[in-house]
């Protein structure tokens, strides 16, 4: 039962459109809003393996986890 519980949040992130908030196309925003919002439910729906779902979300999320810079470098 953990083990299903973990791919199916591995499954979430895995779809998760994490830039969905950038998007000028109001009907990806809202996709991408729904879908983080099912993450943030799972999260809270399974507190006691809270911990261990976090560090998942922290892996995936290429904001978080160095893949992505999250402000803008100007360069002469």
């Amino acid at each position: 039962m953990l083990r299903n519980c973990i791919l199916n949040f591995a499954k979430l992130l895995a779809g998760h459109d994490w830039s969905y908030q950038y998007s000028e196309d109001m009907r990806v925003w809202k996709a991408g809003s729904a879908q983080r919002k099912e993450i943030n439910q799972f999260v809270e729906n399974h507190a006691a393996i809270r911990s261990t779902l976090q560090a998942m979300h922290d892996t995936a999320n290429p904001f978080k986890n160095g893949e992505y810079r999250t402000s803008a470098v100007i360069s002469n």
